[in-house]
Order: C-alpha cells, then structure tokens, then sequence
C-alpha cells in the first residue's frame, strides 16, 4: 500500500474476512517486514480457532498462528479497540463499500478486495471516505502488478515489437465450490463472473492501453443469476476481452 512510519515501528494491520482470500493476504502480509498482523476478524468463530493456518505454502513461508494476535466477530469492536493503521479486507462484494468505509472512517489505510463496489454509488462512497478522511484506498486488482503482465505492458508501452495490432484478452473460470457458505455463485452478492473475472482484464487493458473511445459488449445469465459470460470490444485501444464461469 505504500505506507510507511517515520520510525522503526512496524504498522499495525488488521485483516476482515478470514477465508480463502484473507488468508492468502496474510500469508503475503508475513513476507513484509514493515507490517505486523495484531487483530483478526470473522463473523465464524470456528476460523478463528484455527491454531496455524498455512498459507502460501509455495513460497516456503511460515505457518500463521492465530493465538498471536486478538480475533474479533465484530468489525467494529475491532475497529474501536485497536490501534490500528491499516486494513485489509476481504469479504462477500455486497459489502465492500460498508466495510471500507467503516475503516476510512476510523481514519485507516485501506485494502479492499476487488470488484470495488457492486455500482458506481457505491465506488463514489469509498472514494469521498478516502478524501475526507485523508487516507490511502487500494482495490486488489492484482493483474496490474503480476510479472507477465507488467512485462506485457512494457512492451506495450516501449513498443518494443512495435505499435499494438490488437490484443485479445480469455479468462475462463469454474462456479465456486470454496467458499461457505457459497456467496460466489450468488450474484446478487458476488455481482457474477463480469464483477469478478471480467474486471480483471478490462482494468488491464485500460491501464495499459489506455480507455477506449467505445465499448461493445454483451454477456448471458448464468447459474448466479447474474452476467456469467461475457465479451466486450473495445476500440480504439484495439482489444478484446472475454470471460465466463463454466460448470463443473
């Protein structure tokens, strides 16, 4: 997140939303040296009994052990009773906004698992919480920042090969079977595959492209209810993207 203390003293994180993605995050926040895991939150008590979690276990990292730090259920007790400087959160997409604003306005730096938000409403509360509260806000769009792509958009951006053509960008992912209870499939909750797929590699291709003149697009209803498949065109940064969720 860019943050540092003027001193030596390590920043005091707390994480909300203790599943399969929180957990990855802590796994990633041990492998800093600046930044110490002092509190844990999850609405299931049973997580948060769960004595050593590994977590990223590619990475030959040490086991996380929960007894280290305090466990909440209540993110505002945990809010309240810490002293904390930054957040991490990573819950069901419905609450996004109400969670992150909470923080910002705890005065927090945040960390907010993608999408950002359900609706732009929703986006323009996070982003009026973090100018008032004069905070730092980031949204996990992880692709910016992965090898292959940072290398793509160098080429892109040196033209090394020389100037773009088109850039054709597939993601193609399974219903959940993870998570529990399984908000995924639920995209009245989760906003379906063009909220979690599909915004990953339309942030791409605009960060590295820049944003189009125009966007053509359509999608089908999948088993969540919501857009599940989807293509868009869009032009003048001459890419293609398409995503879907497929069953088992």
């Amino acid at each position: 997140m860019g943050l540092k203390k003027q001193t030596t003293e390590k920043l005091r994180g707390g994480i909300c939303g203790y599943g399969g993605l929180g957990r990855v995050h802590v796994g990633n926040m041990m492998l800093m040296d600046d930044i110490k895991i002092v509190a844990v939150c999850d609405n299931n008590p049973k997580k948060l009994g769960q004595a050593e979690i590994k977590t990223n276990i590619q990475n030959n990292i040490p086991a996380f052990d929960i007894r280290s730090c305090r466990t909440y259920t209540d993110y505002r007790k945990m809010l309240k009773k810490e002293k904390l400087d930054a957040v991490v959160t990573a819950l069901p997409t419905n609450i996004h906004a109400q969670y992150a604003v909470m923080a910002m306005d705890a005065g927090l730096h945040l960390f907010s698992e993608k999408p950002m938000a359900l609706s732009a409403k929703d986006c323009d509360r996070m982003i009026k919480a973090r100018d008032e509260n004069k905070v730092q806000l980031q949204i996990g769009q992880v692709l910016r920042f992965w090898p292959e792509y940072e290398a793509l958009k160098d080429a892109v951006s040196s033209k090394r090969y020389g100037r773009i053509q088109s850039l054709t960008m597939t993601r193609i992912g399974g219903y959940s079977t993870w998570t529990d209870p399984n908000w995924f499939n639920d995209g009245k909750v989760s906003g379906g595959a063009i909220m979690d797929l599909h915004l990953h590699d339309v942030d791409w291709a605009q960060h590295a492209l820049g944003l189009p003149q125009a966007i053509c697009a359509a999608g089908t209803r999948g088993l969540s209810g919501e857009v599940d498949d989807v293509t868009a065109v869009l032009s003048e940064n001459r890419s293609i993207t398409q995503q879907k969720w497929v069953k088992p």
